[in-house]
Formats: C-alpha cells, structure tokens, sequence
C-alpha cells in the first residue's frame, strides 16, 4: 500500500458543520502523526507541494484555521511564521499573550523580582533541573490553588 493510500485510510469522514476531516491515526502532542511528520503538515504537502523553508528554528509553520489540531482538512490550513503561530494561538484565546512572554523572560533573566513582586533570593527563589528559576511562593500558592479545586 502506497503511503498516499495509507495516509487516506486514517482520515474520518467530514464531520457534519465543521468541514473538519478528522484524523484517526497516532496522535502525538495533540496533533495527528504519519511517518513521524505531522498530519497536517503531510496533508499540506499533498494538496499544495512542498513547505517553504522558512526563518527561525521551526521555518515556516502549517497553521488551522479550525483551531482543531487533528484536522487535515487542506482548506482549513495555512502557511505562516512562527510570529504568527503565535499570534494566532493568543486571537483564539490559548496561552499566554505574546508581550507578557516577553515580560516574563526578561524579568526572569534579570530582575530581583519575580512577576508576582516576590523577592528573588536564596531562600525564595529554586531553580529546576534545566537552570531555570521559578518562585517558590508562586509555587506555593499555585499548588493550594490546585488543591482547592479537586
């Protein structure tokens, strides 16, 4: 079986509304898997060539307009930086907006303080296995936060 013939055996059948052709595959990361590639990103290249290089680490990016990350549908994808992955994700309303990433990095890196206004010093401040520092009453109080909902 060709891997065209293969890639069309794991689709669902258009939900009603949605337009959404919904894959049946692996799903890694939230995404559909094929091949060890993104779906979507294999759909693209099916319906429309090849990906254009693009800058950064992750060049250029296959974006849903259907904010549905297990859609294939080639009409619902398109092209864009990773800028613009990233500024779509904050229009839909998922994840921190872009300038308060860029605020948290900064004072991470330099600040006495942390974004809370907590002190940044031996007893306050920890620091993960990969070097990062992280707040310690920030932590604290996320924890009774997640406690008190369950």
């Amino acid at each position: 079986m060709t891997a065209e013939a293969r890639f069309w055996n794991k689709i669902a059948p258009m939900t009603e509304g949605s337009g959404c052709w919904e894959w049946l595959g692996a799903i890694t990361g939230g995404y559909g898997s094929f091949d060890h590639r993104r779906a979507h990103r294999v759909s693209w290249e099916m319906h429309n060539g090849p990906i254009p290089v693009g800058e950064g680490a992750h060049g250029t990016c296959v974006l849903h307009r259907c904010d549905n990350p297990t859609c294939v549908n080639p009409a619902h994808l398109f092209l864009g930086t990773n800028r613009d992955n990233a500024l779509d994700r904050e229009r839909k309303g998922r994840g921190a907006p872009t300038y308060l990433i860029a605020h948290r990095v900064r004072l991470a890196k330099c600040s006495d303080a942390c974004p809370q206004g907590h002190a940044v010093n031996a007893t306050n401040t920890g620091r993960r296995k990969n070097g990062a520092r992280y707040c310690r009453v920030c932590q604290r109080d996320a924890m009774r936060a997640k406690r008190s909902l369950s």
